[in-house]
């Protein structure tokens, strides 16, 4: 007896999977893009943070404080679109576009198969949404507590008898500097994320609890 993965997948040698075996490829099919989504997801939003960081470099700006406020403003608004909008423009399915804005069918917006959102909706959509901003949580929390309780440790123990000068002891010894707008900017991504979103699925506020509480 396979369990549903097993049954999902080929080869469909019994008569009940050769039955279910076009809803079995469309069902795989499904799950496949649900996966790939959230790792498309992902990445986009780390291709962004170095995007970003060369492009608030050229701004130059004349405080730390200004420049704090310029990497916090794009990289939220980038990460937000990326995260929560931009999947739900995909698969959202807009009959008609004002003409001023009928190059946004270019960018594949607006002609998904969902007019309202329905069961099938969260189930497809929902589903992404959840895994990825499930994945958020721990991508932007674990490495800074692996960095801090692991990697420099060891780092540190392995130079501590290499390193004879005062200055590369610094380098060894000094953890680096808390980037305060980035983590403000992820933050806010997945806090605004889980308030648009929980009403229609309550287990983002689960998601935003172990957020605040990893952060």
């Amino acid at each position: 007896r396979k369990n549903l993965a097993g049954f999902l997948t080929p080869p469909y040698s019994t008569p009940e999977e050769e039955l279910c075996e076009e809803w079995s490829k469309e069902t795989a099919r499904r799950y496949g893009k649900v996966g790939g989504s959230v790792v498309a997801i992902s990445v986009l939003n780390q291709v962004l943070l170095v995007i970003y960081s060369y492009f608030i470099a050229w701004e130059r700006q004349c405080t730390v404080t200004e420049l704090a406020k310029s990497q916090f403003s794009k990289l939220f608004l980038s990460q937000f679109v990326n995260t929560g909008l931009l999947i739900l423009f995909i698969n959202a399915h807009i009959k008609e576009y004002p003409s001023i804005l009928s190059f946004i069918k270019a960018l594949s917006i607006g002609e998904g198969s969902y007019t309202d959102i329905t069961g099938q909706w969260f189930t497809v959509v929902g589903t992404t949404l959840i895994l990825t901003i499930f994945i958020e949580v721990f991508s932007t929390t674990c490495s800074p507590v692996v960095n801090s309780h692991v990697f420099y440790p060891l780092m540190q123990r392995y130079y501590q008898k290499t390193k004879v000068t005062q200055e590369s002891l610094n380098d060894v010894y000094t953890l680096p500097e808390w980037n305060l707008s980035l983590r403000l900017a992820q933050s806010l991504n997945v806090i605004f994320c889980v308030v648009m979103y929980s009403g229609g699925m309550p287990i983002l506020y689960l998601v935003g609890a172990l957020y605040c509480f990893t952060a």
